[in-house]
């Protein structure tokens, strides 16, 4: 495994010139993604969260890594710089989890009973609990209506959304886009669970939170948009700067979606051929269609390599990662720290996916996410490997890396689920004890 001393990023906001972002990073279990699923995947789990885990295969443990300023580990104390190696959250006693979703700098994690824990910063009421400021480092149950059961979970970027069983998209914190989806945008949070206004008839299977848009995939395999759309990034056809009512995605005729990814100024989706929709920015060829300036207002295909199908896809601040139904792993983008994993940062930017480098030992990739400048993957050994800018690659280093390295998980533990956000510093993993 290539390691260099890739420079560590500097403060998140030095980045980009708009407000911060953040989605989900692509999470997945062994036993129901990937290429070694054992079940029929099914349509509409997007990658800004898993196919939700059922008991006993849920998760006994979350460890997390990267800065923690906000609480964002779960710890149950807030620290000062980053934790350059694994530490466990402090979940309440008894609590199985099925999936966790990390946001820009607060967290959810969906339990086995279909309830919801949040931590971490509390800024716009992106935890759901009533309150707004300051931040929360312990996991810290949501409240919902009664009879309330969700399914799955996704992190924006100080805001929240949850699908309950039924196929109802709940969300929480800021909605000064429309990002909660309740057909009225405002300037004050939403402090607990508002139900989205989404159009008749319509059920969710899953939900992606981006900096301030969100995607959902219906039942029927079609994609919903709402939110933020100054870079065209919801691709329904509105030229309105953000739109707060759930519309349907301009697919391509007779295309069914099987996953998607809210980025930050745009958007993706795995169709059910193995194909990679993306639309909204196109700048350092973060849509993998060979353009590096402009917007694409509706989607258009990514390159992938003929013969290859992917499963999801993950986007960063400025690059996408995406996982095939091989286990073999495709970057494309801006690689100026090592993002896309190819071993180099001699090519800056990559219009076309590329393969990533995985190591020879690690099996085949089940899952891909990471952050702003990172890439992550979750092994079908239950292994996390990291890459791109430190320090935040959970190695036990400050030293970043242009190719995947094994992040330290704690002993006697493999991962079944990690996360991660375009924009956060900080990483999760849901664990299980090692067979």
């Amino acid at each position: 495994m290539h390691r260099a001393a890739v420079p560590a990023r500097s403060a998140r906001r030095t980045l980009i010139s708009r407000p911060r972002l953040a989605t989900w990073v692509a999470a997945a279990v062994l036993a129901a993604a990937g290429a070694l699923a054992t079940a029929p995947v099914a349509a509409g789990a997007a990658t800004a969260g898993p196919f939700p885990l059922q008991a006993p295969s849920a998760g006994q443990a979350i460890a997390g890594w990267g800065v923690n300023d906000k609480g964002e580990l779960g710890t149950g104390t807030a620290t000062s710089g980053s934790a350059l190696t694994p530490v466990l959250a402090a979940l309440p006693p008894g609590t199985l989890v099925a999936q966790v979703a990390p946001g820009c700098t607060h967290a959810l994690a969906l339990t086995s009973t279909g309830s919801v824990l949040a931590w971490g910063d509390n800024f716009d009421g992106e935890l759901g609990n009533g309150t707004r400021f300051g931040f929360k480092a312990t996991p810290a149950p949501v409240p919902f209506p009664a009879g309330v059961r969700i399914r799955q979970v996704s992190a924006g970027c100080d805001f929240s959304l949850a699908v309950s069983t039924d196929g109802q998209v709940y969300g929480w914190g800021s909605n000064g886009s429309g990002q909660l989806g309740t057909t009225k945008a405002a300037s004050a949070p939403q402090l607990t669970p508002v139900l989205a206004q989404l159009p008749a008839g319509a059920a969710v299977q899953a939900v992606s939170a981006g900096q301030d848009h969100a995607l959902a995939v219906t039942t029927t395999g079609q994609v919903l948009a709402w939110g933020s759309n100054f870079d065209r990034q919801l691709g329904t056809g509105s030229t309105s700067a953000f739109d707060a009512t759930p519309a349907a995605v301009r697919l391509p005729g007779g295309t069914r979606i099987i996953s998607v990814d809210a980025a930050a100024f745009f958007s993706q989706a795995v169709t059910a051929t193995g194909q990679v929709l993306g639309w909204g920015t196109q700048a350092n060829g973060v849509l993998g269609n060979g353009l590096s300036t402009g917007i694409a207002a509706a989607p258009v295909r990514a390159l992938i390599p003929p013969g290859l199908r992917v499963r999801s896809v993950f986007g960063g601040c400025r690059h996408t990662i995406a996982v095939t139904t091989t286990g073999s792993v495709l970057s494309w983008g801006n690689n100026s720290v090592g993002q896309l994993g190819i071993g180099s940062s001699r090519v800056q930017s990559s219009l076309t996916p590329r393969h990533v480098r995985l190591p020879l030992d690690s099996s085949r990739a089940v899952a891909v996410g990471g952050g702003c400048d990172t890439g992550a993957v979750l092994t079908s050994r239950g292994q996390v490997l990291d890459w791109g800018a430190g320090p935040v690659l959970g190695t036990g280093s400050t030293l970043g890396s242009l190719s995947p390295v094994r992040v330290q998980l704690p002993a006697g533990r493999t991962a079944i689920g990690v996360g991660g956000g375009p924009e956060a510093d900080f990483s999760l993993a849901l664990l299980q004890p090692a067979r």
